[in-house]
């Protein structure tokens, strides 16, 4: 499949996110912050997935934001 430059990005930070919550959420309870980042990553990754949409740049902005906070920890 043809993805876009920064589609392997997006899937990297969400596979970070997702062993950041398993590592430190407690019996798998997440809060609004982490329910409200996941939900833009997810919803990012599945546009990007589906339609080969590109993202713009206040997108990418928050993507490295995101990826700096959950891979730091």
């Amino acid at each position: 499949m043809n993805y876009s430059k920064y589609f392997y990005r997006i899937e990297l930070l969400r596979n970070t996110f997702i062993k950041y919550v398993k590592k430190n959420s407690l019996y798998s309870h997440w809060t609004d912050e982490l329910e409200v980042d996941f939900e833009w990553i997810d919803t990012i990754y599945n546009r990007m997935r589906t339609y080969k949409y590109d993202l713009i740049p206040v997108e990418m902005k928050r993507c490295n934001k995101l990826y700096r906070k959950y891979n730091a920890k």
